[in-house]
Formats: structure tokens, C-alpha cells, sequence
């Protein structure tokens, strides 16, 4: 039997539904993968597959939700914050190392230069926001093997909306530009927990989700 494209289906197992419901929706669609692809050729197979895949991925994050008791609910925060913390350090050691260049460098400093290092100019702070988001999302997936998808997802959810609020209580910096940095984490988050998800070593998966 020709097999789905092996990418997709491991980002559909990422979201973290349950096992049964999980394998029965991803073995109805290599079926019919495979027998699209023996009557209209695997490159319509493929296009079908990815629509279904897309079609499906609110049904499992349903179901995925659906199965969180107030335990699990702990875990993930547990998680987002771990993830957070292990991506300010990482930021921390960022600005500490650009500190360092720009003193190499002669280059004048003061109290305010680790914040204006980020928020000088736009671009270096979306930037930065983009990496940061990529780094959580990566790490929270890293943290929880179960889910690592939508962990990543849920990371960048919370401190992208984190992000927003603060910007708006400060009100130190463009609406637009704090959009637009709500925007880059969120996205970049799920990037990190996607590239997670399809690099994880791996060889088989238990009946709770974790890999082994």
C-alpha cells in the first residue's frame, strides 16, 4: 500500500489527541490515500491528503482538549512556564553576548542599551520576537512529547496575548508594532513546535502518545 505523506501525518499525531481516536482517523486516511492514489495518481492523492489533514486538525485539537483534566491543565502551565523561563535565559545570554560585541567594539552604552537593543529599531525587535517565539515553541514541544504540537501552540498563545496586555498597560510602543510581535511569537511558536515534532528521535508510539 502506497504510504500518506509521512510529514503530515506526524504533525497530526503531535496535537496530542487520544490514541484510538488518533490512529482510526490517520488509518481511514492512508486507506483512502492510497486508493486515490491508485486510480488518480499519488500527486492528487497528496493535494487530498493535505486537505484532510487540514479538515482534521480541529477535530483532533477537540479532541485533545476535550480529554484535559484540571492535572493535565497543570502540566501545560507547568510547561509554558518552564518554557518561558528556559527561553528568557536564552535571551538573556543573547543581549549579554550583543552587550559584549558592542563594548569590544567601542560602541557607547547606557543603562537603557539591553532594552534599546530590542526595541531600537523595529525590525530587531520583531526579529528578536521571532527567534524568542521559536525557541519557546521548540523548547515547550521538548518538554511534552504527549502533545509537543500543541504545547508549542499554547506557548505562543500565552505570551503573545502576555505581550499584547503588557504593551497596552505600558504603553510604551506602536499599536501596530505590538501586533506585529504578538503575531511573530504566535507564529514562530508553532514553527518551533512543528520543527520539534518532525525531528524528535523516535521509533514508535505507546497508546498514550508518548514516543518511545
Amino acid at each position: 500500500m502506497i504510504a500518506p505523506p509521512r510529514r503530515t501525518e506526524l504533525l497530526l499525531e503531535a496535537l496530542g489527541a487520544e490514541a484510538g481516536f488518533r490512529d482510526a482517523l490517520l488509518g481511514d486516511l492512508a486507506e483512502e490515500f492510497a486508493a486515490l492514489a491508485q486510480t488518480d495518481g499519488v500527486g492528487a492523492a497528496r493535494r487530498w491528503y493535505y486537505r484532510e489533514a487540514i479538515s482534521a486538525t480541529p477535530h483532533l485539537l477537540g479532541v485533545w482538549w476535550r480529554r484535559l483534566r484540571l492535572r493535565d491543565v497543570g502540566n501545560l502551565a507547568g510547561v509554558v512556564l518552564a518554557s518561558y523561563v528556559f527561553w528568557a535565559v536564552l535571551a538573556v545570554f543573547f543581549l549579554a553576548i550583543v552587550s559584549s560585541v558592542a563594548t569590544a567594539l567601542g560602541l557607547p552604552q547606557d543603562s537603557h542599551f539591553l532594552a534599546r537593543s530590542g526595541q531600537l529599531v523595529p525590525l530587531v525587535g520583531l526579529l528578536l520576537a521571532a527567534v524568542g517565539g521559536f525557541a519557546g515553541g521548540r523548547i515547550a514541544a521538548w518538554l511534552d512529547e504527549r502533545a509537543p504540537l500543541t504545547t508549542a501552540l499554547a506557548f505562543g498563545v500565552v505570551w503573545s496575548c502576555a505581550g499584547l496586555s503588557v504593551g497596552a498597560i505600558l504603553g510604551n510602543t506602536p499599536v501596530w508594532y505590538r501586533v506585529s510581535a504578538a503575531v511573530a511569537v504566535l507564529v514562530s511558536a508553532v514553527l518551533g513546535g512543528v520543527h520539534r515534532a518532525l525531528t524528535a528521535p523516535r521509533s514508535s508510539l505507546c497508546s498514550d502518545g508518548v514516543w518511545i
